[in-house]
């Protein structure tokens, strides 16, 4: 992804990799876990466990634009 707004993520139940473009390995993120997501930082979901239900919140954050 490559959003144009900031991104907060709760993991609320299960587990996630989240793959930053810049990093060499996935953040691991279990239940509790967040994770904050500037805009344009290229990143993607590369692993949710087969044998259970991932349940996350994800807010976006959008700002005005003042140029």
């Amino acid at each position: 992804y490559n959003q144009d707004f900031d991104e907060w993520v709760l993991i609320i139940e299960g587990a996630a990799k989240i793959q930053f473009e810049q990093e060499d390995l996935p953040r691991s993120l279990t239940k509790g876990d967040y994770l904050w997501i500037p805009a344009h930082q290229r990143h993607q979901v590369v692993w949710t466990p087969k044998d259970a239900i991932t349940i996350w919140i994800a807010i976006h954050i959008f700002r005005e634009n003042t140029n």
